[in-house]
């Protein structure tokens, strides 16, 4: 089969599914619980449910009680440690440019790195 017959069968697949298809009736739109012309109803015609409190239950005030806040401190590496692959990896993720910093083919020495890393 080609991709033109592939193309073709699934258009008359579509074409046939979209004749069948029957319109969705339009659901009806809810009246409005406030009359158009008023702006606000007034303080009686306010139902009873809305004006009585109800007790937050003890699940929803665990959930909204303050959280405290844990600061982790992540240890530097030793620079002095690590190979110049690994300066060179560390320099990029931070953007610092070490290829050709002094010229072209005079990338930084692994001093010149950890000073820009520190």
């Amino acid at each position: 089969m080609t991709a033109f017959e592939i193309f073709m069968y699934t258009a008359a697949i579509l074409t046939v599914l979209w004749l069948r298809a029957e319109p969705q009736t339009p659901t009806p739109i809810a009246a409005a619980m406030v009359p158009i012309d008023d702006d606000l109803p007034t303080l009686p015609a306010l139902p009873a449910k809305v004006l009585t409190a109800r007790p937050v239950p003890a699940a929803a005030a665990e959930m909204a009680a303050p959280v405290a806040i844990v600061r982790v401190e992540v240890p530097t590496p030793d620079w002095a440690k690590m190979t110049n692959a690994e300066l060179r990896r560390e320099c990029a993720r931070k953007g610092i440019a070490w290829r050709n910093a002094h010229g072209t083919g005079k990338h930084l020495l692994k001093g010149e790195m950890i000073k820009a890393l520190c």
